[in-house]
């Protein structure tokens, strides 16, 4: 009987020591993909970021382009674009 019981008890830690690798590694496979995902993000915001920083220096170039014979003019159209307050 003591034996019967051993066995049973054996079984029932190996269960659950199966049980706690798995989980184990599911939580590992799901803490991957969660820092892949991050990085994925943290890229496409950096390249976005990137991209809208050229985009305004190319606003600003035209601006300049467009007002290089009127510097108030220049300013108040960067100031409206930009939020800026333009002040005389």
């Amino acid at each position: 009987m003591l034996e019967i019981r051993s066995e049973s008890y054996k079984a029932q830690i190996d269960a659950i020591n199966k049980a706690h690798e798995d989980e184990i590694k599911k939580r590992d496979k799901i803490f991957n993909e969660y820092n892949k995902t991050l990085d994925k993000i943290t890229k496409k915001y950096e390249e976005d970021k990137k991209e809208l920083t050229n985009k305004k220096k190319k606003e600003i170039k035209d601006i300049v382009e467009k007002y290089h014979d009127d510097p108030d003019g220049l300013a108040r159209e960067i100031a409206d674009k930009f939020g800026f307050n333009y002040e005389e």
